[in-house]
């Protein structure tokens, strides 16, 4: 619904005030959550636990710091803008800059940066090839405190059925999507080069068929 296809700036927000200006609570692609007393409890009373929070939270800093219309704007109105804005950038941002290394079948891109500011979400392309994956950044070295709290939460017993990708099925995805790259290459950089080229394309071609028979072979 939020397609990068249709620009920025509809992709980050527009498609919410144009389709859904007054929606109503959807449930169909998540269900068990009607099933989930803590969820729907939050969902019934969300305004006034809001106001409670706010009230509980900034009112006293507001009073101690002696300024309490700043911290409010700050703590609370600005806090919000801030925080829908940059999960918007998943949306936009994410669908526009960043990288392609497992599938180019969509728009979604892994960008590190919008990693840092989404606690781990920017890592877009995995999520959107590998949906239903507890993580986001699946490399060591990738920013994702998201992936960490919900595995130390399901060391702790507040998380269970944690679902992973077999690394096979991200390295096969990865491989394929090196071979489209490196046929994308010559066809920009080799071209009229010489007259070797098209032997090359066409090893480059039996090679991924071979590595893709191997794969499957491997698979089952």
């Amino acid at each position: 619904p939020y397609s990068i296809n249709n620009g920025f700036w509809f992709a980050h927000m527009g498609w919410m005030l144009r389709d859904y200006p007054a929606a109503e609570p959807n449930f169909k692609n998540a269900p068990d959550l009607l099933n989930d007393k803590l969820v729907m409890f939050q969902h019934k009373y969300y305004v006034p636990m809001v106001i409670a929070v706010h009230v509980g939270i900034l009112v006293p800093i507001g009073w101690a710091v002696g300024d309490m219309w700043g911290v409010l704007l700050l703590g609370g109105l600005m806090r919000l803008i801030l925080s829908h804005h940059v999960t918007f950038f998943i949306n936009s941002l994410c669908h526009m800059w960043g990288s392609r290394p497992y599938t180019d079948e969509n728009t979604a891109r892994d960008n590190f940066w919008l990693a840092i500011a989404t606690w781990g979400e920017g890592y877009h392309n995995y999520h959107h090839i590998f949906q239903y994956d507890y993580r986001n950044g699946v490399k060591w070295w990738q920013y994702d405190p998201t992936k960490w709290l919900i595995w130390t939460c399901s060391k702790l017993g507040l998380a269970k059925n944690l679902r992973r990708i077999p690394s096979f099925n991200i390295k096969k995805a990865e491989l394929a999507m090196r071979f489209k790259y490196a046929e994308q290459d010559l066809a920009v950089y080799g071209h009229n080069v010489n007259d070797d080229i098209v032997q090359v394309k066409s090893r480059i071609a039996q090679e991924y068929d071979a590595f893709t028979q191997t794969l499957n072979d491997w698979a089952k």
